[in-house]
């Protein structure tokens, strides 16, 4: 099988699962522009590689590679987007920022320069 790549900007990032004594999986979402259209794609990453999501923001573009996993349980079909690389290619979407001003107070502002 080739290759998979995607390139979509993080949505969400879950807690660790604990699935057995030798399995661990962390969820991420990631928002993926198609066309005209943006949609949500899930993936994992599995014991060691899980911490790979430390330190990603939301809003943070990234390239992930990864595998396509599907199993059968009673009678349905299962797939899974297992990642196993990840790179991160720009900084998140700017949020607002807190700053002092000169008296003690602060305020809002929404560009972080």
């Amino acid at each position: 099988m080739s290759e998979l790549v995607i390139k979509g900007k993080i949505a969400f990032i879950g807690d660790a699962e604990v699935i057995s004594d030798k399995f661990s999986k962390r969820t991420f979402v990631l928002d993926v522009q198609d066309g005209n259209y943006e949609k949500k794609v899930a993936m994992q990453f599995s014991n060691d590689r899980m911490s790979k999501l430390d330190g990603l923001t939301i809003g943070q573009e990234v390239t992930v590679k990864f595998n396509l996993e599907s199993r059968e349980h009673n009678g349905k079909w299962y797939t899974n987007a297992m990642a196993w690389y990840l790179s991160k290619e720009g900084n998140a979407t700017p949020s607002a920022t807190v700053t002092s001003d000169a008296n003690g107070g602060s305020e809002t502002d929404p560009l972080p320069f």
